[in-house]
């Protein structure tokens, strides 16, 4: 859990081993808009994978820019 960290560059395609989205993300990620009556926070579906590429690495991070109804796992 410390600081220390390598950048290792990636290259090739992966397969999405699994998902799941995130309703009601911490307060950090969300878009501040007075889109409710009463808020001033709107949330959007934050859909987080798991991809795996060459050499059964698997990485965790967030699915950007894509519909969460158009996400498959393979």
């Amino acid at each position: 859990m410390g600081n220390e960290v390598e950048w290792i560059s990636l290259e090739g395609m992966g397969t999405l081993v699994s998902y799941t989205i995130i309703y009601v993300p911490p307060d950090r990620f969300a878009a501040r808009q007075p889109s409710m009556p009463f808020s001033h926070v709107r949330f959007e579906p934050c859909p987080v994978g798991l991809l795996e590429v060459e050499d059964g690495l698997r990485i965790m991070g967030w699915i950007p820019k894509i519909d969460p109804k158009k996400i498959r796992t393979g």
